[in-house]
This record gives C-alpha cells, sequence and structure tokens, in this order.
C-alpha cells in the first residue's frame, strides 16, 4: 500500500507539495501540479486516500469514480461536484477507474460496502444491468455521459449529437465539402461517440455532401500523427476534419504543423469538449463545448436530491445541449 511519502519521492516534490496538490491548493505550478496527479494516477493512491477517510461510518461521504483523474476535462467536473458538495457539507471521495471495468467494479465495490450517502459515475463502464442492481440496493446513484432514464436513474448528459451537427454543419457553411470524421478508440460503454458520429452523418447529408468511408477513422489520441497521415494521403484527400473528443484535434494541429500543411488555410478543423488549452493553441481551435464544471454542480445536486428524498426521486435525464465555440481552426 503507498503512502503520500511514495508519491512524493516518485515525483520529485515534498510530502507538503502533495498535500497542497491533494487539498486543490492554489500555491502549486501547474507543472508539478500534473506531475504528483500523474504519481498518483500511476500508482492508485486515490485509492488509500479513501480508504483513510472511510474507517468511519461516513454518511455525509459521497464517491466519484472517474476514468482518468488527471485529465482536466474530468477535473473541472470533479470540481464542480466539490464546490456544490461542500455547500451541503458533503465531503468528497475521488476513485480513478483509468476506464478499465474491472477497476472500476472494484471501487464501486469497496464504496457500496461503505456507510456513504451516495456515487456519482462519471462516464461508466460498468453495465446497465450492474448499475440497475446497484440502484435497486437502495444505494442512490447519478450517472454522467449515460443515459438510464428507462431504468429510473438520474443522469446528465450532453447532447452529443445536436453537438457534432453544429460542428459539421459549421464547416460546411465554411464551404468545406470533404469533412472526415476522427473517432477514439471503440469501446461498447462510450455512447457519446456513437451519437457524434450521428450528428455527423445527418449533417453532411442535410448539407447535400457525400459520407465517404475512407474519412472515417478510428483510433486513440497516441496514434493521430500517424493516422492523420495516411488519412491526408488518400487519393481525394479531406478539406476539413472533426474530431471526436479535442485531445484528437490537438494531435492533428501539431501534425498538420510537423507535415507543412496550415490549418485553417489547407484544412479545416474542430474539436468536441473545449479543453482550456484549445484558446492557446495554434491556431485557436473551435471546438463544441461541454460545461464541465457545470455539469459537475448539476451532477452533485441530482445526488443530493436523490440521497435526501429518495421517495420523490428526480429520476429523468437532464439533457445539456452544447454550444460551439468558434475560434481559427475552422477559417473564422
Amino acid at each position: 500500500m503507498y503512502t503520500i511519502k511514495d508519491v512524493a519521492k516518485k515525483a520529485g516534490v515534498s510530502i507538503a507539495t502533495v498535500s497542497r496538490v491533494l487539498n486543490k491548493k492554489d500555491r502549486v505550478k501547474e507543472e508539478t501540479r500534473q506531475k504528483v496527479l500523474s504519481v498518483i494516477n500511476e500508482l492508485n493512491y486515490v485509492t488509500n486516500f479513501s480508504a483513510k477517510a472511510l474507517r468511519r461510518n461516513c454518511t455525509d461521504v459521497i464517491g466519484v469514480i472517474v476514468p482518468e483523474i488527471s485529465n482536466s476535462f474530468y477535473g473541472e467536473i470533479i470540481k464542480g461536484i466539490e464546490n456544490k458538495a461542500n455547500e451541503y457539507d458533503l465531503r468528497l471521495i475521488v476513485c480513478n477507474g483509468e476506464g478499465n471495468l474491472d477497476k472500476e467494479r472494484g471501487f464501486a465495490k469497496f464504496l457500496y460496502d461503505q456507510s456513504i450517502a451516495g456515487m456519482i459515475f462519471i462516464i461508466p463502464c460498468m453495465p446497465d444491468s450492474e448499475l440497475v442492481e446497484m440502484k435497486n440496493n437502495q444505494k442512490p446513484i447519478v450517472l454522467f455521459g449515460r443515459n438510464m432514464q428507462k431504468y429510473n436513474i438520474p443522469s446528465i448528459t450532453v447532447d452529443n449529437k445536436l453537438g457534432a451537427y453544429k460542428a459539421v454543419s459549421h464547416l460546411c457553411a465554411h464551404g468545406y465539402k470533404k469533412v472526415a470524421f476522427i473517432s477514439g478508440e471503440e469501446a461498447e460503454h462510450l455512447y457519446d461517440r456513437k451519437e457524434r458520429f450521428e450528428g455527423y452523418i445527418e449533417a453532411l447529408r442535410d448539407c447535400g455532401h457525400e459520407v465517404k468511408p475512407e474519412y472515417l477513422v478510428t483510433a486513440p489520441a497516441e496514434t493521430i500523427n500517424t493516422v492523420f497521415a495516411q488519412l491526408m494521403a488518400v487519393t481525394n484527400p479531406p478539406d476539413a476534419v472533426f474530431c471526436a473528443y479535442d485531445e484528437l484535434a490537438l494531435g492533428v494541429i501539431k501534425t498538420a504543423q510537423q507535415m507543412g500543411i496550415n490549418i485553417p488555410g489547407d484544412i479545416g478543423l474542430v474539436g468536441f469538449d473545449d479543453l482550456r488549452i484549445c484558446q492557446y493553441t495554434s491556431p485557436t481551435l473551435t471546438t463544441v463545448k461541454q460545461p464541465t464544471y457545470i455539469i459537475g454542480s448539476l451532477c452533485c445536486e441530482k445526488l443530493v436530491y436523490s440521497i435526501r428524498q429518495p421517495q420523490e426521486g428526480q429520476n429523468v435525464n437532464l439533457l445539456i445541449p452544447p454550444d460551439l465555440i468558434i475560434r481559427q481552426s475552422c477559417g473564422c
């Protein structure tokens, strides 16, 4: 079992610095913070931190299972949850599931076995049947990223199809006719990717453009340089790219620069998420915004409602319409 001393040693920082990162203090350089979070992620130190907090019977604790704690997208959601939880005098335990089904199950069981108030799952890997069983066992849960209204489980989702439709329609309005779609890795639980693909298809057809199989690419972010190069090497390459999430789009910007391809001069680009870094890239990235902080706050609100008024439920899905944030990469 790793300790805070182990985290500090591996990250090359003091124990006090690790403590400041864990407690979200401002007096830590961003580079150092990311290094510490990376080590916490690697060592699964969050688990031990959680166990320590749950040695007591903590009915004023809510658990959050997140795919990647060091990812800024999820970090903003957690921040929204935490600040709202503070308003209700609730404490927060965050578990890093790493998008791994077995790890997520383990954390869910661990939290379920404690007397915590409830749980929030951020883009869960667990199948519907297991989440339904947990809900039926009277443990309040709220989901982000999966609509399970038919099972009476409260959830919050972004209208991914609408967001993708807005992105691709905007590219078409700029005169782009050959729009490629780069999705991330395939996974059964990633409903957002499927919905964004549907929006992409519908927008192209409504704009009178053909959907070409050679423009449909599935690849994890770490292979984006190879994938983008292959995409641009086809006989009739695309003149624009819509990426299923910003991390892919950031990879496209970097690879395009290495290849001497100008964005947006040679090719238009739109992402999805609106990570903070998107406003600092060159060119700045046009993207579909997910209001992550608000999402976190709403998740916590729904969970508190379910905890305090379990008979009334509030078992509906809240669908959030996304906004298109227009910057330079699309040609505007």
